[in-house]
Parts: structure tokens; sequence; C-alpha cells
């Protein structure tokens, strides 16, 4: 009889029309709020039809940030293999570094691999350069002795981003690839652009600016790709973005850019923190940010 319940139950929830118009609704944000709401449901009964959909929407970031939260809330039934896999197949280097640091058990030898194929000097750099991910480059020279040497060679590679490729080989004409890139308004197109200029500005001796594509995104107003940006572009004046990220009233996000984007004024920081305590209606992120809040009021306190 309690098997007979369970299975009612268990079409009952996937049936649901708020489940069912989440999942065919093709909005990575959509899907992804649904996993973090719910977990894929009792038993993960419909966590294989949002791993389907969100691949469905070839948004590598939004798939990256499905993985992310798959394996921080610990959802044991996730598929992590196979979104791994889509991780190595987009030949996006930034996304393998953040997989090694950010979501814990990745597969760092494969990730490394694919990382290296890509010859991307600034992200192969980046594991050696920035302490937040010193425990993955520890992992990295177990498995690679040589990577360092690795990386002065990739330094010689004129790299060119596989999400790029659809405008065609433009290394030598930035310009153009620039209105190209803009004028598409995709915003995941335009932080990839920012983050090859920041390569080419860095390790190739170029001095490209980079404002009419901050412009570009804040345009956008898109939340993710704001907080991308963010978070890997080096932005002078972040005003624009972070307030296109308060204005999509997504509180993670909000969060995201309070806790991962560097070198925020402690107006922005307060700005942000006064939003996700009035905003979130769920509290978890409100939480963090108060528990933070407090630990450092306690550290002041200490410290006087």
């Amino acid at each position: 009889m309690k098997q007979k319940e369970e299975f009612f139950n268990r079409i009952k929830n996937v049936t649901n029309p708020e489940i069912e118009k989440a999942i065919n609704s093709g909005d990575p944000y959509e899907i992804c709020d649904l996993l973090e709401r719910t977990k894929g449901g009792p038993n993960s009964i419909y966590l294989k039809e949002l791993e389907d959909a969100i691949i469905k929407t070839k948004d590598i970031v939004q798939i990256y940030e499905f993985m992310f939260l798959a394996v921080d809330m610990n959802i044991t039934e996730f598929d992590r293999d196979r979104f791994e896999g889509i991780i190595r197949e987009s030949n996006n280097p930034k996304l393998m570094c953040y997989c090694m640091e950010f979501v814990p058990g990745t597969n760092i030898k494969e990730m490394l691999r694919a990382l290296q194929q890509t010859k991307n000097a600034k992200y192969m750099e980046l594991l050696i350069n920035n302490e937040e991910y010193s425990d993955v480059l520890e992992e990295v020279k177990k498995i690679n002795p040589n990577y360092e040497e690795d990386v002065e060679e990739a330094k010689k590679f004129n790299y060119y981003p596989e999400s790029l490729k659809a405008f065609g080989d433009l290394k030598e004409d930035i310009t153009q690839l620039k209105n190209d890139v803009v004028s598409t308004k995709n915003s995941h197109f335009i932080t990839e652009l920012a983050n090859y200029i920041e390569y080419l500005n860095e390790y190739k001796g170029q001095n490209y600016d980079i404002q009419d594509l901050v412009i570009a995104q804040e345009e956008s107003k898109d939340p993710m790709q704001a907080y991308e940006f963010l978070a890997s572009v080096n932005v002078e004046n972040k005003s624009g973005l972070i307030q296109s990220v308060v204005n999509s009233n997504r509180v993670k996000f909000m969060y995201y850019v309070y806790a991962y984007v560097p070198e925020l004024t402690e107006q922005e920081k307060q700005k942000l923190q006064n939003n996700i305590v009035k905003k979130d209606l769920n509290g978890k992120y409100k939480k963090m940010v108060e528990d933070e809040m407090n630990l450092n009021s306690n550290e002041k306190e200490y410290n006087n």
C-alpha cells in the first residue's frame, strides 16, 4: 500500500503544471531556480528532466551554474560526469578553472587536460597566480610536475576562443569583431570577447579598450552575465553592472557579486547588502550576508 502511494505521489509531482512549465520553458533562469528551490523533487524524481532541460538551452554558463548548484546542495542523483564532460567539450578555459576551484569533487586530472588543450595562457596561469586556486595548484603539480613550463609554452600560442569562432577568425580585426559581437546583443558573447581582449592585452602586448563592451553588457540587462563580467573582467567603474544586477531583483546574483567580485568599494558592498537583506524572501542569501556582517562586527569589536 505504501509503495502504491509513493508511486502516485511521484506521478503527481512529475506532472505538476508549475514544474512542467519551468522544465519546458527553455529559460535557464527558471530551470536553475527550480533546481535550487526543489533539488529536483522528492527522491530527485524530475532531476533528469531538469538536467536535460538546462543542457538543451546550450547556455554554457548556466549549465555550469546548474552543476555548481547541484553539487553545492549535495544532490546525490546529479549526473556530474555528464556535466563535467560538457564543460570540457566547450573548450571554455574559464569555466574549467571554475570547476576545479568551486565545484568540489571535480575530476581535476581530466579538467586539467582539457584546460591545457585550450592553450589559454591567461587561465592556465590563473592557477599559479591566484591564491584562491592554491589548493588546486597543489593537485595540478602532482598530476603534471612540468605545469609551469607548459604555461610558459602556452604564452607563445595565439589563442582564439571557441565561443567567438562563429564570427569567423577576426584576430587581426578586433574593431570588426567588437561590432559584430555587440550587434548580436548576446550577453555571453560580450563577456567572452572582453575576456579575450584582456588576454590580448596581457599576453600579446595589445592595448584595446573594453569600455564599449561594459556599456553593451549593462544594456543587455542579463544579471548572470553582468555578474560574470564583473567577476572575470577588470572593470574600473562597476556601478552600472552592479545596478543591472540589483535591478533584476535576482538576489542570488546580488550575493554572487557581493561574495565573489574583487575590489568592491565599501559603498558598493553596502548597496548589495541592503538589497539582499531587503529582497531575499526565502532568506538563504540574506542569512549568509547577515552572518558575515555579524562576523565582521565581532572582529572589529575584538580588535578594538
